[in-house]
């Protein structure tokens, strides 16, 4: 199915999003003319195709207006690597048979990460109408984007130029990045409606589950992220939220109240290497309550991408327990 964008179908919008801290922020026109500059490099997710000179050149809101007015279409995703895609399940319905359980009427997501920096949902579509002329199988939901990607790649946003090899053209080694191209995982708890006998993720009777999602961007940085997607399939107020971010870089969690000993509590995400691991969420026994947690992994370092590496820093060599819901 095609991306729908906001640039040539006014009816559609290509829903994007970034985080400031926990904040989930809308990508779009008004976002990019506030500063930097470099939130142009944005434009090529709603759909632009812009060069990286051309987001160099922009300065103020006019500037913005003039390059969408002369831009023309750019459709494209980055690819997928190590990012398996995950089925997310909103709601259905169990039915028993004489041949056993089986279920019917599935609001089904897929969910995947890739080389260009963005964290995708799209729709699998309803079980019952997967068949039916103008289903909504393969429609994005919405395209998450770690802030951080911009920093660091905000190049892969655009149209890659080509490089000119022996044969041809090609985008190649020359244009590589890495993105989210993380292991993901769900935790989903559902509740049950009575009156239609669905099992559902959100339930407008003001009870609700859950559907959190939690993953890393491999040799895309080391953040972890976890995002809550529980009232993604609602009407309104269905934005992802970010529930925390793991940042070994300035080793700190972004997400709740900061404790007093945050210093030397979180002085060991220092040792986080690239966050590889696949989250494992899981419940344990903590303090005589039982607590549902993120289980990942220490990470690699790449200074092992050098052949005669020897590493001193300890980078990697560890196993870290988060609170699931907190990041604490």
């Amino acid at each position: 199915r095609r991306l729908s964008l906001k640039k040539t179908e006014s009816n559609l919008s290509r829903k994007v999003f970034t985080s400031n801290g926990i904040t989930s922020i809308t990508v779009d026109e008004a976002y990019i003319k506030g500063a930097p500059a470099t939130r142009g490099y944005y434009l090529g997710l709603l759909g632009y195709n812009v060069t990286q000179d051309q987001v160099a050149a922009l300065s103020n809101d006019a500037s913005v207006d003039a390059l969408l007015t002369s831009a023309t279409e750019l459709r494209q995703i980055g690819a997928v690597m190590h990012s398996t895609p995950v089925l997310l399940t909103q709601s259905g319905k169990i039915v028993n048979s004489a041949t056993g359980n089986d279920t019917t009427n599935r609001d089904d997501y897929v969910l995947f990460g890739t080389t260009q920096g963005v964290l995708h949902v799209v729709k699998a579509g309803k079980s019952d109408e997967i068949t039916t002329v103008g289903n909504t199988a393969g429609q994005e939901v919405f395209a998450f984007v770690p802030q951080e990607m911009l920093a660091a790649q905000g190049k892969a946003f655009l149209d890659p130029p080509q490089t000119v090899v022996e044969g041809g053209t090609s985008n190649g080694m020359n244009n590589l990045y890495y993105g989210v191209d993380g292991a993901w995982t769900a935790h989903t708890e559902y509740v049950y409606n009575n009156v239609d006998e669905t099992f559902k993720v959100y339930d407008t009777s003001s009870k609700y589950g859950k559907q959190w999602v939690y993953g890393g961007l491999r040799m895309g940085g080391s953040s972890y992220y976890a995002l809550d997607l529980t009232k993604m399939a609602e009407a309104t107020d269905n934005q992802p939220r970010i529930k925390f971010r793991i940042n070994p870089v300035t080793s700190s969690v972004d997400g709740f109240a900061t404790p007093s000993d945050q210093t030397t509590r979180y002085a060991n995400l220092a040792k986080m290497g690239q966050s590889w691991s696949k989250p494992t969420i899981a419940n344990v026994q903590w303090k005589g309550k039982r607590r549902l947690v993120m289980f990942v992994g220490g990470g690699y370092d790449s200074g092992y991408e050098t052949f005669n590496y020897d590493q001193t820093s300890g980078v990697g060599a560890g196993v870290y327990m988060f609170d699931a819901n907190t990041g604490e």
